[in-house]
């Protein structure tokens, strides 16, 4: 037994309103794609920044460590102080260089 089935579905010749709407919508996508679409010089220019930023904070962070290396733990002359208080100054720099480190990568939503 074969059967044959047909199915005839009547077109108008009168564009739907959507296809209008798509249209204006394809075309703002191309018109503005360069603004959408970030590229890998974007991400390897910005890459290269965070690179630079943190090498910056392992130094000083390494310096840091130094500072606080040669500092007594009890009883400390005026030298001695003197390299705590740097290592303090060091070590508020450091806070400093990666809160901006952090707004860089984090910007505040505007």
């Amino acid at each position: 037994m074969r059967i044959n089935l047909h199915h005839f579905h009547s077109w108008s010749h009168e564009v739907p309103p959507w296809v209008d709407d798509l249209n204006d919508k394809l075309d703002l996508i191309l018109e503005r794609q360069d603004v959408i679409m970030s590229t890998f010089d974007d991400l390897k220019s910005a890459m290269d920044g965070i690179a630079s930023s943190v090498s910056t904070v392992k130094t000083d962070v390494e310096t840091l460590l130094t500072k606080l290396s040669q500092v007594p733990t009890a009883g400390m002359t005026p030298e001695q102080q003197a390299a705590l208080d740097a290592a303090v100054q060091q070590a508020q720099g450091i806070r400093d260089s990666l809160g901006a480190i952090d707004a860089e990568v984090n910007p505040p939503a505007a």
